[in-house]
């Protein structure tokens, strides 16, 4: 795996993880995220986790100075993870043409932000809009100012016969998601300067919302990463889990059983 995309100061803690873009960042919320995060789902009502939760919302918030102020800066991590995520996407999918894995969240509402699932984003389809700063009283009116709904498809990750392996097709050269990939839009208010470029560190860049395809409020992803060529060694001795495969080496590949694609090779 190579760069992930992420605020860099909120991945300290990934705050951000515990909300849903579209849903209020209060303590309430929080303590319930909290729950569904560390609960034991064979002691569901477990008095002391809520209390425990309580505290912990409660001591994480007067670190910001109050609600108003963590609710206020969460949205403007949200914010700058938007503006991060959507330019990866750009720069990896659109001009690399290259795959990328990401962490995505539980696709049904009701699980809590424990959930990551890994995906392979293989396409993205945006549509632009410029803010209207009118309609919400928003400063002055900034054509490099837009709002982007982009729809994300993963591959469904289900097993078979619900999913085939093969969540597109290409016709006419285009890519085609079919029925067994995965949406998730979202939507995002996003600074850019003149060049076309996103501006990452813009308070007024906004992630408003992620929906599966009932409409229904999901988390964000947390981690977006680049595939990269696969080895049987272990990459980095500071990650115990990072061992590649220790079980399978390039035999497989000259013995005609595995087709590497060209850029892996």
């Amino acid at each position: 795996m190579g760069a992930e995309a992420g605020a860099r100061e909120a991945r300290q803690t990934y705050l951000p993880a515990y909300f849903k873009p579209g849903v209020e960042k209060t303590e309430p919320v929080f303590v319930d995220n909290l729950k569904l995060a560390f609960r034991d789902p064979e002691h569901p009502d477990d008095q002391k986790l809520d209390r425990n939760m309580r505290a912990t919302a409660r001591s994480l918030i007067n670190q910001f100075g109050g609600e108003v102020a963590f609710s206020q800066q969460i949205e403007r991590w949200m914010g700058e993870l938007a503006a991060e995520c959507y330019q990866f996407l750009i720069d990896w999918l659109r001009l690399k043409k290259h795959p990328i894995v990401a962490n995505m969240r539980a696709y049904e509402p009701e699980k809590g932000p424990e959930q990551v699932w890994n995906h392979v984003v293989f396409y993205y389809q945006p549509q632009y809009q410029e803010y209207l700063p009118f309609l919400d009283n928003d400063g002055p009116e900034d054509e490099k100012n837009m709002v982007v709904t982009c729809e994300l498809r993963v591959n469904a990750d289900l097993p078979p016969p619900l999913d085939t392996g093969l969540p597109a097709e290409i016709k006419g050269g285009h890519v085609v998601p079919n029925n067994t990939s995965r949406s998730y839009v979202n939507n995002w208010r996003l600074q850019f300067d003149d060049a076309g470029k996103i501006i990452t560190n813009k308070e007024r860049n906004e992630w408003y919302y992620v929906l599966n395809t009932s409409n229904e409020q999901l988390f964000t992803p947390t981690k977006l990463r680049v595939m990269d060529k696969p080895s049987k060694t272990r990459a980095s001795e500071s990650n115990p889990h990072d061992l590649g495969n220790k079980f399978v080496d390039t035999e497989i590949v000259r013995a005609g059983l595995l087709t590497l694609r060209k850029r892996y090779r």
